[in-house]
């Protein structure tokens, strides 16, 4: 993975975080330590699903062009 691609990468999980984090207080409501923690907890494992969903992609869509470009030869 490139410099540019692990940047870009970041600042999607960061927004997207930021939009589940607008969701997650929302359902909280009331922001208590214990309701704090358990929503930056959420947050951090849904920033590491979109690393891992994103890297699973990638390997998928190289597959996908490795096997057009077999088969177009």
């Amino acid at each position: 993975m490139k410099k540019f691609e692990g940047i870009k990468i970041f600042f999607i999980a960061l927004i997207t975080g930021n939009i589940m984090g607008i969701i997650l207080i929302q359902i909280f409501q009331d922001l208590t330590i214990v309701n704090i923690t358990i929503m930056e907890i959420v947050l951090v494992l849904i920033i590491i699903m979109l690393f891992i969903s994103s890297k699973l992609w990638n390997k998928r869509h190289d597959r996908i062009k490795k096997f057009d470009n077999k088969t177009s030869v």
